[in-house]
């Protein structure tokens, strides 16, 4: 389900929830940099995580764009678990990780 704009909006201007975002795609770039070489889309993983760990502040604020506009998966008072949930979901997006229509 789509999130509406104004909610998005109200979402985006959420600085405690954005820096959670930043502190939650640091932790989950640490893990990509030790997953297993045999995990699916591995290689664009990992350099996505490294460039996570040389700029957390612009890869989150890309991370953040992506957490609101699927905004609709975080509920109003999200745990640690939910956000990381969210965030370990759009990393293979944001690796450039998937599959293409061929």
């Amino acid at each position: 389900m789509a999130v509406e704009s104004t909610a998005a909006f109200d979402l985006f201007h959420n600085t405690l929830l954005r820096n959670r975002v930043r502190v939650l795609l640091i932790r989950s770039a640490v893990a990509v940099m030790s997953e297993a070489g045999d995990v699916p889309f591995h290689i664009p993983r990992v350099k996505y995580a490294i460039k996570v760990l040389n700029d957390s502040e612009e890869e989150a604020r890309k991370m953040w764009l992506a957490v609101v506009a699927t905004a609709a998966a975080i509920p109003s008072n999200p745990t640690d678990t939910q956000i990381e949930t969210v965030v370990n979901g759009l990393i293979n997006a944001l690796a450039g990780a998937f599959n293409p229509v061929v």
